[in-house]
């Protein structure tokens, strides 16, 4: 089940791209690709202004699912020329399972797609690496199994310009908000291909203007539809940033908020360990919830049991997470956030790390936080909760 979540989500969200926003009428289909076409001819060298950093929570059909990161920033080739390097990674998180996927894309100037990679965690899916060529792309399909490495390597024939990945969108959308109306291009649709689908689709976006949504939040909106899948990406009227992402199909309710720092999955052990730190003092399970790696926690909770309990079946990894959680429920302060945010912001440089054994970091808080010491680990760039241990 949580695999094709996944498939779903990624289809939808990692390539949202390939989901096409607002296929104009066919009759006005050739102005909208002449439109696009004069947009990226006049687009300049990449820049770090132009650029953009999203990031946000994950929900599914209103419930939090997981997270979402996803940019488009300045990057130098090999030759010194300046490309646009463009990143959707999504992690969702069903119960006590995580499971990651990151695509990763090059630009020219023009936003021609050039070469990218895709990249999963816990997914047991293969490797994928595609190089634009002079007829169209050569793809490499890697698969690692115990028995050693595969490859496969299939030529795709093509002579157009192509977008791919969410973040490509999102950032030539930025560069048309003040100018509504159609824009037609290409998808670059790997992983169907792979499956023996077409290499390319036409999408086209259609540029709102300004909207007022419920509650008087103006946003600049841009909306899609694919077939029975919709899509709407919203901006920022000021600074053209994405502050949310939102796909309707027959199968889910999928949105992506943006969110602040205590509510995404951190990038280094200070994050982590002040994200812990709040969910235990004010009670909030979600972020618990969230920044545990509970399947090194189960392993230490299992290691740790006395010779008497060893004797009883250990619960399965699930029945342990909600066991905990009702434990946290029950045990835990319900401090007000804002309070304890601002608590945490004033000590957080005086929080001491000591590396440990097998790439642990222990993270002990002063006294003042009641010396709270939390052992924490790095996988795939974020930092995670392993263990609360006892004050020395």
């Amino acid at each position: 089940m949580c695999r094709g979540l996944l498939v779903l989500l990624c289809c939808s969200v990692l390539f949202l791209s390939d989901l096409a926003p607002a296929p104009a009428e066919d009759s006005d289909r050739p102005s909208s690709t002449e439109a696009y076409r004069a947009k990226v001819a006049t687009l300049g060298a990449p820049t770090a202004e132009a650029g953009f950093r999203f990031a946000g929570v994950l929900l599914l059909n209103g419930q939090r699912a997981g997270h979402a990161r996803i940019s488009a920033l300045p990057m130098k080739a090999k030759d010194g020329t300046l490309r646009w390097r463009a990143k959707d990674a999504l992690m969702l998180k069903i119960g006590a399972k995580t499971m990651v996927r990151v695509a990763t894309a090059q630009f020219d100037s023009h936003l021609n797609a050039l070469q990218g990679s895709v990249r999963s965690v816990n997914l047991g899916e293969p490797e994928i690496d595609w190089v634009r060529t002079d007829t169209g792309i050569r793809t490499t399909q890697t698969t690692r199994t115990e028995d050693g490495t595969e490859e496969t390597v299939r030529n795709f024939n093509f002579d157009d310009t192509a977008l791919c990945t969410l973040a490509s969108s999102a950032l030539f959308c930025r560069t048309v908000l003040e100018q509504p109306g159609r824009y037609a291009t290409n998808v670059l649709e790997v992983r169907d291909a792979l499956k023996g689908k077409p290499i390319l689709q036409v999408v086209v976006f259609h540029v709102e203007g300004k909207v007022t949504l419920p509650g008087g939040h103006e946003v600049i909106a841009v909306t899609g539809t694919k077939g029975d899948e919709t899509l709407r990406l919203l901006f920022d009227p000021k600074t053209h940033m994405p502050v949310a992402l939102r796909l309707q199909t027959p199968q889910a309710k999928i949105e992506i908020l943006a969110a602040d720092k205590w509510q995404l999955p951190a990038t280094s052990a200070k994050g982590a360990a002040l994200r812990t730190a709040l969910g235990l003092a004010t009670g909030n399970l979600e972020i618990l919830d969230d920044v545990t790696h509970w399947a090194l926690l189960y392993r230490r909770a299992a290691s740790a049991r006395s010779e008497e309990d060893k004797k009883k079946a250990m619960p399965d990894l699930e029945t342990f997470r909600k066991a905990q959680l009702e434990t946290w429920k029950n045990a835990l302060p319900k401090n007000d956030a804002t309070v304890i945010k601002g608590f945490l912001e004033e000590l957080k440089d005086q929080i001491k790390f000591e590396q440990r054994e097998g790439g642990l970091v222990l993270a002990t808080f002063p006294e003042v936080f009641n010396g709270l010491r939390v052992l924490l680990v790095e996988e795939g760039g974020i930092w995670s909760l392993v263990a609360l241990t006892a004050k020395q």
